[in-house]
């Protein structure tokens, strides 16, 4: 009878791990194709992480290497648990390779994790609240720039979960990752991890360990990449803008400096542009940093007769005195004839002349400022003229 019982315990305990994994199963990318011993396990250790337990028995027969496949996926797919960063150790049964036995270690948030994530809490309510009655990509970009203009990138210790991101404000590249993708899921979008490495422009550094996000909407898998998509220039040029060169962009466009590794490689593929920036609002998305960064519409030129013109127009608006114009300039050939038209005032001349004249003389003109290549083909100018 004890046998029997022992063994309906069993089924039944089983039962209830297979049912808690049906509850969660949306939320699951990793599991997908695993073993369904596996899939048990996952529950069994994600119950054991969420009542924050250090160590469990298996519940079904395991060996170690299905045990670590269940560890990395529980941390892709779980970024809520902050004060646990998948350290795991395991214990065989004798004469086996079966697990007998899991012992979790947790970071030093574990303490005060019910307070911490009471923040958290807060700040995804405040996004949601925000978001709310928003179509899909709307709420992506929302989470996106939040992120962007509330996440410094620095390393710490805590630089591996959203805790880093979301209470901090300081992070890398798995906090700004594993915050979009717990915001993300709060707002109903699909999204997950995606590991891998990311290369410098600069072909003397080697790549480095690197984390983004895999998104899915419109029909489409997407990458997206917040770390690298936030962008600062320092006190120099106060210049604090929001880039979206790794929006919703096709593993193609960011083959040139991302690669995929490990679990990064049982994502989804990304065959499609059809929701990066520009086809979701109709033109680079440059320009409309531009004009966050101050730039008036009709300030971004594609031609020297454009830039003369703005920066004339600018000049006869100041009149007599100090002044600065904001422009957007299009086009490395243009960007590349303007750099010393642009940094020496005997350069601009002509505009001068036409300024005095203008104004019936004055006795000398100069001009000063500086630019920031804000993407591609698109540079951001500060130019400053006065006169003495």
């Amino acid at each position: 009878a004890h046998t029997l019982f022992m063994c309906n315990q069993y089924l039944f305990d089983t039962l209830q791990f297979l049912a808690q994994f049906l509850t969660v199963i949306n939320r699951i990318c990793r599991m997908t194709h695993r073993t369904k011993s596996q899939k048990v396990i996952y529950c069994q250790m994600l119950e054991t992480v969420m009542e924050k337990q250090y160590q469990f028995t298996p519940a079904i027969m395991i060996v170690k290497d299905q045990l670590v496949e269940v560890r990395d996926a529980l941390m892709c797919d779980h970024p809520e648990i902050f004060w646990y960063d998948g350290d795991v150790k395991y214990s065989f049964e004798q004469g086996s390779y079966k697990v007998s036995s899991v012992e979790l270690t947790y970071n030093d948030l574990l303490d005060k994790s019910d307070i911490y994530a009471a923040g958290i809490d807060k700040i995804r309510e405040r996004v949601l609240s925000d978001i709310e009655g928003l179509d899909i990509y709307a709420r992506e970009k929302y989470i996106h720039d939040y992120l962007a203009y509330n996440v410094d990138y620095e390393e710490n210790k805590h630089d591996q979960n959203i805790y880093s991101a979301l209470i901090e404000g300081r992070s890398v590249c798995s906090g700004y990752s594993k915050a979009f993708q717990y915001l993300c899921q709060a707002a109903q979008i699909p999204c997950y991890l995606c590991n891998g490495v990311g290369y410098s422009s600069d072909e003397d550094v080697e790549g480095g360990l690197h984390m983004w996000n895999v998104v899915y909407m419109g029909g489409v898998y997407s990458n997206v990449d917040i770390t690298w998509d936030d962008n600062y220039f320092g006190p120099l040029s106060d210049v604090n803008y929001v880039s979206y060169n790794y929006y919703n962009v096709s593993d193609s466009e960011m083959s040139s400096d991302h690669e995929r590794t490990s679990t990064g490689l049982k994502m989804a593929a990304c065959t499609s542009d059809d929701v990066d920036y520009e086809s979701l609002y109709g033109r680079p998305w440059q320009v409309d940093a531009l004009m966050f960064m101050g730039v008036p519409l009709e300030n971004i030129v594609y031609d020297n007769d454009a830039y003369n013109r703005v920066v004339y127009d600018a000049m006869i608006s100041v009149g007599k005195g100090d002044g600065v114009v904001y422009l957007g300039i299009v086009g490395r050939e243009l960007n590349d004839s303007l750099e010393l038209y642009f940094t020496d005032a005997v350069n601009h001349r002509d505009l001068f002349d036409a300024w005095n004249s203008a104004l019936g003389g004055v006795n000398k003109c100069n001009t000063g400022g500086y630019e920031i290549n804000i993407g591609d083909d698109y540079y951001y100018y500060v130019l400053e003229f006065y006169t003495e």
